[in-house]
């Protein structure tokens, strides 16, 4: 059988584990960046070269929805993976806020006379995440560009 642990041993443990989950966080953010960053770049980069690439040269129909359709395959998968990597982000981060309660950084005068350490407000979290809303709409707009791109060449 386990014995329970002291409360000194379990505040211990809190502030091992503390860093690990933060890094989760900053980590699982960072990667929803990365791939919408790198869709995006990716999208322009293509319009640009189809542009470029063209010429007078006339490109069938076909092979024109053939590759609107891979984009919006492509543009699919890539934000697929971006809320996969945003439920992995929100269990962290439930999971941080749960150990900051615990090791009572939001409580007054536990760490700073008067004063949570954390303000308050951290522990919840916002409804909209506009920097996520943004890297959405960047890489849909930059898909559609790709697509415009391909039907006007």
């Amino acid at each position: 059988m386990i014995e329970r642990q002291s409360e000194h041993q379990t505040i211990e443990t809190l502030r091992s584990i503390y860093p690990i989950f933060k890094q989760e966080v900053y980590n699982r953010r960072g990667a929803m960046m990365q791939i919408a960053r790198s869709g995006m770049l990716t999208f322009v980069s293509l319009s640009v070269l189809a542009v470029l690439l063209s010429g007078e040269r006339l490109i069938h129909p076909g092979l024109k929805g053939l590759a609107c359709v891979g984009v919006g395959l492509v543009t699919f998968f890539l934000i697929d993976q971006i809320r996969q990597e945003k439920s992995r982000h929100e269990r962290a981060k439930r999971q941080l806020i749960l150990l900051e309660q615990q090791l009572q950084f939001f409580e007054p005068g536990a760490y700073v006379s008067d004063a949570p350490l954390y303000p308050t407000e951290w522990q919840d979290r916002p409804s909209i995440d506009r920097g996520l809303v943004f890297a959405m709409v960047g890489l849909v707009a930059t898909s559609l560009l790709l697509i415009g791109v391909v039907f006007l060449v």
